[in-house]
């Protein structure tokens, strides 16, 4: 029993924390891929947060399950950045790395901008890269959500994202598609957020264009400005993206290395356990996929149960593998 897996190793920690000692491996956001080069042949748990716009409302998701893996195996850790801003008067030219959408594009002096990009994703890959790597994006096999930037709640997703309440929201990522967007933001794609865009730069209190956030499929950006001289409705929300757990039924997995399209015959809302396994094989068990506004997902939003807390303390992204034993 000591070294059995899931729920019945964790009734007999007692026991077992006589002979066995845990380790955990634990990762900050450093703005570059990190590694975890397996120690033993065994179980492991792997916990990731996705990166936070702002408390309560705007935080990233939470995935964890327990993986099997052989010795020097190499896994590669993806943290996402947190939203920054493009103040003072400067053009947002970047995304936050791991996939948070690119803010609303302001180069005027005169008036103030207040445009924020997306939050990026956490995830765990099978092959090194850039994060936007075709390649790499593709062996991705867990990833929690970033959060987008808006008035209101855009948590990062569980299986579906979530959209703000503001002017022109980009829409949420699901395990299929990204964000939508509207007008000339961008749409979000397979891991990365959609940009914002700023319809009226030259009105003061219509620059709020936010990106959307990072996730398997990521949000979509936001529009700012309107019709009227007060910019009565200024702000455009960036949506949040989506989760993904191999193994976690109601995720949908893409063909193949080469192939982003979903598998065949899984599409959004699926039931099938088999649509969420990953081409290369590995499948987490005991899995747990909860949003950043704290709702459980099994194959739909479930109660709220609350999200962990991030062990970080900057806002970013965050990684956690505790080695289980045998």
């Amino acid at each position: 029993l000591c070294f059995s897996r899931g729920k019945e190793y964790r009734q007999e920690r007692t026991y077992c924390n006589l002979y066995f000692k845990k380790e955990e491996y634990k990762y900050e956001y450093t703005g570059s891929v990190q590694e975890f080069i397996v120690p033993y042949t065994g179980d492991y748990k792997i916990e990731l947060w996705g990166a936070s716009y702002q408390e309560r409302t705007q935080l990233g998701s939470y995935t964890s399950g327990i993986l099997s893996l052989t010795k020097d195996t190499t896994l590669y850790l993806y943290l996402g950045e947190k939203p920054f801003s493009c103040l003072p008067y400067t053009e947002c030219n970047r995304n936050s790395f791991n996939g948070g959408g690119i803010g609303g594009f302001f180069t005027q002096s005169n008036y103030m901008a207040r445009t924020y990009s997306g939050s990026g994703a956490t995830d765990v890959r099978l092959v090194s890269g850039s994060w936007d790597d075709f390649t790499s994006l593709n062996s991705r096999i867990m990833v929690a959500a970033g959060s987008g930037v808006c008035e209101g709640v855009c948590a990062g997703g569980g299986l579906v994202g979530h959209v703000g309440s503001d002017y022109d929201n980009g829409g949420a990522g699901t395990q299929t598609k990204g964000g939508k967007a509207t007008s000339d933001a961008t749409a979000g794609s397979f891991g990365k957020g959609g940009n914002g865009f700023i319809s009226t730069p030259y009105l003061p209190n219509c620059n709020d264009a936010f990106g959307g956030g990072g996730g398997y499929y990521g949000g979509g950006g936001g529009r700012s400005g309107s019709s009227d001289t007060l910019c009565t409705s200024r702000y455009g929300s960036g949506g949040s993206g989506s989760s993904f757990i191999s193994g976690h039924n109601g995720c949908v997995a893409i063909q193949g290395e080469n192939n982003q399209s979903p598998k065949p015959g899984c599409m959004d809302g699926t039931t099938d356990i088999k649509c969420s396994i990953h081409y290369s094989g590995y499948k987490f068990e005991n899995t747990k996929m909860i949003d950043g506004a704290g709702y459980l997902w099994t194959t739909k939003k479930e109660e709220n149960v609350g999200l962990p807390p991030n062990p970080g303390s900057s806002g970013n992204g965050y990684a956690r593998v505790t080695y289980l034993g045998r």
